[in-house]
């Protein structure tokens, strides 16, 4: 669901999108792993909302805003150790 919020979102007009769909697909797969591998890490989060910024359009409820437990440097140094 999350692809097809963010290709509604890049659609310009018909089937014609800032975004090349196979770009969208790839960016989706990697992105939905992001907090993963950063608790790999050792960094938490909290679920800071759900929903997308545009709740009328298709996919939006697949949206999760993630915050990160001691974001800035924490964050940076928990990358770095």
């Amino acid at each position: 669901m999350t692809v097809q919020y963010v290709e509604s979102l890049n659609r310009i007009s018909g089937d014609i999108t800032w975004t090349e769909p196979d770009v969208t697909q790839v960016w989706a797969e990697y992105i939905a792993d992001n907090k993963n591998w950063i608790e790999k890490m050792g960094g938490n989060f909290h679920l800071f909302a759900t929903g997308g910024e545009h709740p009328e359009v298709l996919g939006a409820e697949s949206i999760q805003l993630w915050h990160y437990n001691g974001a800035r440097i924490q964050m940076m140094k928990s990358l770095y150790d």
